[in-house]
């Protein structure tokens, strides 16, 4: 039996969260790489990333910081044994580990990594979220539907064999 591990990114203006490919290693050079990978994301999808908040856990090793500053970050640790400072990325955490590791029994690096890409897509372009008018964070457009009482009219789609469901209208 091997320990996995993955980084959440949760980018606060937007609640778009980034989860990092999963990886049996947490040396430096590996935290190193995840940093990079994170860069990159925000670069790809144009996310301002200047404030990057993180926790005192020995996993982060002194390259994971400096890959961080060199992209022009300001990294800050929080206060140790002070969840509350990360309240955000702790329930999106919550939501990782409850609505989907849960259910399964992950025997492999690529297993996880289909399960966090589902769920970053789910969590990203379908779940709705009460700070941003209960919108997806990656598409903050209201949609322009046709009012209907016909419950025919809903069309759920789902993610990881049903796990993760999102209800919409279907379209005139």
């Amino acid at each position: 039996m091997k320990d996995l591990f993955q980084l959440l990114f949760i980018h606060i203006g937007t609640r778009r969260i980034w989860i990092s490919p999963a990886t049996h290693n947490t040396d430096a050079n590996c935290m190193s790489q995840q940093a990079k990978f994170f860069l990159q994301h925000c670069d790809d999808v144009e996310l301002k990333h200047t404030i990057i908040m993180r926790d005192n856990d020995g996993k982060f090793k002194k390259g994971f910081d400096e890959v961080l500053e060199a992209g022009k970050c300001y990294v800050k640790k929080n206060t140790p044994k002070s969840p509350n400072l990360n309240a955000f990325v702790e329930r999106a955490v919550q939501i990782y580990e409850h609505e989907c590791l849960d259910q399964f029994i992950v025997i492999s690096l690529r297993q996880l990594n289909v399960i966090g890409r589902e769920l970053q897509a789910w969590y990203n372009y379908e779940r709705p979220h009460s700070s941003v008018n209960y919108l997806p964070p990656g598409d903050q457009t209201m949609p322009n539907l046709p009012i209907s009482e016909s419950t025919r009219d809903v069309v759920c789609a789902t993610r990881l064999g049903g796990l993760l469901k999102n209800y919409t209208r279907r379209a005139a």
